[in-house]
């Protein structure tokens, strides 16, 4: 791995060492390569952290489903060394990869206290990129078809064309079943469309209906199941009353 300091936050001296408090660096395979002469101590630094997290990555790596590109995770390292607020800043196209990425990060943690001698403020950023396998050039173009695809779902939905895009996506997933992403970005519109019905009218069977599909094609979107358990409690209740009656 090698981390390249971007001219934006060279270090300028050893007091001044990271301008802004921040020093971005990419993960590649190689030695460090440092730009305009940043000092040794931050270099010792960034190694220490890149090793960490190289090593944390390389039990997800192995399990993990190629990915069109490199994920990048974004996060602060405290002065006392601790991970705050790791994030994608840069997307593989793989949720499922995104996610092992920003998890990876957290895991890597605690690192050692960030060195005063390089940071005005005690704390630091850092942008990683983490590789992994990457699509064969034969799957490419496949991978750019579904994400068109996707794509124009999406814009199709916010030009108010909603059965359109929802067409569209759900021939894709009846074609291919398998793809997660066909499925997950199916679930995000049938739940999003749930939550405007619902403003509209808390009744709604319709929102109902696309909380129940998207919490079927999306098990992990515990908010779409909330909204079909909450309507189920209603109506058992309502049943109840009218049986009374």
């Amino acid at each position: 791995m090698r981390a390249v300091v971007r001219p934006a936050h060279v270090l300028k001296g050893i007091k001044t060492a990271i301008s802004l408090s921040t020093l971005s660096a990419l993960i590649f395979a190689g030695p460090v390569v440092a730009e305009e002469g940043p000092s040794a101590i931050a270099q010792r630094y960034v190694n220490k952290i890149q090793a960490k997290v190289k090593s944390q990555w390389a039990l997800y790596a192995p399990n993990l489903p190629v990915a069109e590109k490199t994920p990048s995770v974004i996060f602060v390292i405290s002065a006392q060394g601790k991970v705050q607020n790791p994030h994608i800043s840069k997307s593989s196209g793989n949720h499922e990869v995104d996610a092992k990425a920003v998890e990876c990060v957290s895991k890597a943690g605690p690192f050692d206290p960030v060195p005063a001698a390089i940071t005005e403020t005690g704390d630091v950023a850092l942008d990683m990129e983490l590789r992994i396998n990457r699509l064969p050039e034969s799957q490419r173009k496949a991978a750019d078809q579904r994400n068109a695809i996707i794509e124009r779902a999406k814009s199709l939905v916010s030009e108010g064309k909603l059965e359109e895009g929802l067409s569209l996506l759900e021939q894709a997933h009846k074609d291919k079943p398998d793809e997660i992403e066909f499925s997950k970005n199916l679930a995000d519109i049938y739940y999003d469309q749930a939550q405007m019905l619902l403003l509209k009218d808390p009744k709604s069977n319709k929102a109902i209906e696309y909380a129940d599909r998207a919490f079927k094609l999306d098990p992990d979107n515990k908010a779409a199941k909330e909204i079909v358990d909450k309507h189920e409690i209603v109506r058992y209740d309502e049943k109840q009353f009218t049986e009374q009656k």
